[in-house]
């Protein structure tokens, strides 16, 4: 099998160079268009070169396939690819045999991209960074969606993360910072009760009582999920009244369950907490299983 090899970060060459620079993607293309493509890889290796990244690097793909020097035109589409694996060549500029060659090795790069690119989006999804998890997730399935002819695993990845793009939207947006209020004078605190002699200072704390708990319906729709068994954790805040006024998850049950669930959570009714007999606000965490559905 291909070991595919990537090199990650940045193109190599840094667009909008300093003004009177030697060279420009307009002559890289002149020289290019006259056939003379060492003279125009040279171009490309000028320090301070003026142009886009992304162009300058597909005029060098362009003069390694007109050189025959295959490997290190595969070297640099991988380059091209790893920066932004959605580029596509110009019909215009490209012959139809370049173009090929392009496409054929970006198919056999995608899968890989789209599994490194799941693990950067878990990872902001855990930081809960939700803008950044918003914006991987649906970069990966525009990336998936790309491949042709994929594999099972990729369809499989796919529908784990659009379950996890529907947990990012529903992670709260982050509050917008406000200047602090002026700190208030702090009154001296009264002596704290001996209990020992005051037993009346006793607290008494009572949890909140299921009413209604309701969980949604687990039916997944690919066999690894149907088979498989999950567990999590739901934080839910239960008002006096015994309303549900906000739900976050804790431990993600199931990519494809955690937003239902959520959604569900602010339907649950209570019997309210109660500390010394009056009905109080309180945390609850609920242990969340899912079995494999019944056939």
């Amino acid at each position: 099998m291909q070991r595919v090899g990537f090199i990650c970060g940045v193109l190599l060459l840094v667009s909008g160079s300093a003004a009177g620079a030697a060279e420009s993607l307009q002559a890289v293309k002149a020289l290019y268009a006259a056939a003379a493509y060492e003279d125009a890889l040279a171009a490309l290796n000028t320090p301070g070169v003026e142009g886009r990244a992304t162009e300058l690097q597909q005029y060098r793909v362009f003069c390694l396939l007109a050189l025959g020097r295959q490997n290190e035109a595969e070297s640099a589409m991988e380059v091209l690819i790893a920066a932004d694996p959605l580029y596509v060549f110009d019909p215009v500029e490209t012959s139809p045999r370049v173009q090929e060659v392009f496409n054929q090795r970006r198919q056999q790069l995608l899968p890989e991209i789209a599994k490194r690119t799941y693990s950067d989006a878990r990872g902001a999804l855990d930081r809960k960074d939700r803008g950044e998890a918003i914006a991987t997730f649906e970069r990966l399935l525009t990336i998936i969606d790309a491949v042709k002819e994929a594999p099972a695993s990729l369809s499989e990845l796919r529908v784990l993360a659009s379950g996890f793009l529907d947990l990012s939207r529903a992670l709260p947006a982050p509050a917008r910072a406000e200047a602090p209020a002026p700190a208030a004078p702090t009154p001296a605190a009264p002596p704290s009760p001996n209990l020992a002699t005051h037993p009346a200072a006793l607290v008494e704390t009572r949890p909140p009582v299921a009413l209604k708990q309701t969980l949604p319906p687990w039916n997944p729709p690919d066999p690894a999920s149907r088979r498989g068994l999950f567990s999590g954790a739901i934080q839910v805040t239960i008002d006096a009244a015994g309303r549900v006024t906000s739900a976050e998850m804790v431990r993600s049950v199931h990519p494809l369950y955690d937003g239902a669930l959520l959604r569900a959570a602010r339907d649950w009714i209570y019997e309210p907490g109660r500390r010394n007999d009056v009905p109080t606000a309180v945390d609850l965490l609920v242990e969340v299983n899912l079995q494999p559905p019944v056939r």
